[in-house]
């Protein structure tokens, strides 16, 4: 079942109409047409409201058709607690990748000793694209990311939004004093990226990862 599916199965049950579901979740009554005909698929965004307004988990909102787990790096046993996480997007490591938004076709399992006793709406999962952080992250990674708004130091890794809508995953030098951030590949054969002046406006931190998440070769 897809997910617009499961949403309208929700307001039937709820006596609810579709207007009345846009109101309450400020969308427009033309965005949810798109989502019946399959035009858009609704965001993580949007699905959390939905969520919200029915009191249900998100997870109960995913589209169940082609949905395969993704193994989790040191794959837990059978008695370790397990939750699963949408992969919400694309990471680059690299430069001019887009943040494009995955599906929300794949999962990664993540043990609930990786949050640390956090709450898991503080955390996202983000699929690593390119080599530039090699070797530490490679292409096709899935990185667990706490979200927050700052780097605890300067050098950190952390996932950064430049230009609006450009994600990147870096080590990030940041220099209040000069109004720089400099974003710092691990792999030698890319150079930094200096982000200062007005771009800083357009510029934010997004999370810091916490764990990597790996398929293993046989």
């Amino acid at each position: 079942m897809t997910s617009i599916e499961k949403l309208n199965r929700l307001l039937i049950e709820n006596g609810m109409s579709g207007a009345e579901l846009c109101r309450r979740i400020n969308v427009s009554t033309g965005l949810y047409s798109q989502w019946n005909t399959g035009k858009h698929k609704i965001g993580p965004k949007n699905l959390k409201k939905v969520a919200d307004v029915f009191n249900v988990n998100v997870a109960e909102l995913l589209d169940d058709e082609g949905k395969k787990p993704l193994p989790a790096y040191n794959t837990p046993t059978e008695a370790d607690n397990v939750i699963q996480l949408p992969v919400i997007g694309r990471v680059a490591a690299g430069y001019d990748h887009f943040a494009e938004g995955d599906s929300l076709d794949a999962f990664a399992e993540i043990p609930i000793s990786y949050l640390k006793g956090r709450s898991l709406e503080e955390f996202f999962v983000l699929r690593v694209v390119g080599d530039s952080m090699f070797p530490n992250f490679l292409d096709g990674d899935l990185v667990l990311v706490l979200k927050q708004e700052t780097i605890d130091y300067s050098g950190q890794v952390a996932v950064v939004l430049y230009d609006d809508d450009v994600a990147s995953l870096k080590k990030v030098e940041y220099r209040p004093d000069r109004n720089r951030m400099t974003l710092i590949p691990i792999n030698p054969q890319y150079k930094p990226l200096e982000i200062e002046g007005e771009r800083l406006n357009h510029c934010r931190i997004l999370g810091v990862p916490k764990k990597l998440i790996r398929d293993l070769e046989d």
